[in-house]
C-alpha cells in the first residue's frame, strides 16, 4: 500500500504535473502549426535542354489549370480565360523592361521582351500554377502566377534565362523559385544576353 501511494505521489507531484502541461503545449502548439503555417511544398526543377528551361515531367502540373493564352500586353503580363472569366496574369518573380503605353515610357529592351513573350506564348496552352507563399492576386488585382507551357517550358525562367526579364518580388515577399531565379540572372548578366548587352543599367 505504501508503495502504491509513492507511484501514485510521484507521477502527480507538482514537478511532473508541470512537465506533462509542457508536452501537452507542445502537442497542442505542433497541432495548430500545422494547420495555419505555410507548408513547405516541394517544387520541381527545370532542366536545361536546347538552351531552354524545361521541365521533363509535367505530370505534376495536372492539378493546375490549363489555359489557352487569349492575349499578350507585354513581357510579364498576358490575359485569358478562367473559370468563366476574363483573367490578367502577372508572372511572378519576374520583371521586364516596359513598352510605349499612356502609363509608362519605353524603356530599354521592352518592345524585344513583349516580341518575346508573344513568340513563345501566342497561341499557346500554359499551365498556371500557385506558389503557396505568395499572396494570390497582386495589388492591381492580377493573378500572380508561374507560366509553364502544355509541353514543359518554364516561361518565367526562360524570360530570365535569355536576357528578357530581371529577377523580381515585392519588397519583403519571397517565392519558391527565389534563388534559382538569381542565378539564371546572374549568368544572364555574365554573358551579356539580351538587355545585359544592349542596356546602361543604373544599378
Amino acid at each position: 500500500m505504501k508503495l502504491m501511494f509513492f507511484a501514485h505521489s510521484n507521477l502527480f507531484s507538482r514537478q511532473k504535473i508541470f512537465g506533462w502541461v509542457l508536452i501537452a503545449l507542445g502537442l497542442i502548439l505542433g497541432g495548430l502549426s500545422w494547420f495555419y503555417l505555410p507548408k513547405v511544398v516541394y517544387q520541381p526543377q527545370p532542366q536545361l535542354i536546347s538552351q531552354s528551361f524545361y521541365f521533363q515531367d509535367v505530370s505534376w502540373l495536372k492539378e493546375y489549370p490549363l489555359v489557352k493564352i487569349e492575349k499578350i500586353n507585354d513581357g510579364d503580363t498576358f490575359e485569358v480565360f478562367l473559370n468563366g472569366k476574363r483573367e490578367r496574369i502577372r508572372l511572378l518573380g519576374i520583371n521586364t523592361p516596359e513598352v510605349e503605353s499612356p502609363y509608362r515610357h519605353r524603356e530599354c529592351f521592352g518592345p524585344e521582351a513583349s516580341r518575346r513573350g508573344k513568340q513563345l506564348l501566342t497561341g499557346r496552352n500554359v499551365y498556371l500554377v500557385k506558389d503557396p507563399a505568395v499572396p494570390n492576386r497582386g495589388r492591381y488585382g492580377r493573378l500572380l502566377r508561374y507560366a509553364i507551357r502544355e509541353d514543359g517550358l518554364f516561361f518565367n525562367a526562360e524570360m530570365i534565362w535569355e536576357g528578357y526579364a530581371f529577377e523580381y518580388s515585392p519588397k519583403g515577399q519571397h517565392f519558391a523559385y527565389e534563388s534559382f531565379f538569381r542565378k539564371l540572372e546572374k549568368q544572364a548578366q555574365k554573358d551579356r544576353r539580351g538587355l545585359w548587352g544592349k542596356c546602361k543599367l543604373d544599378f
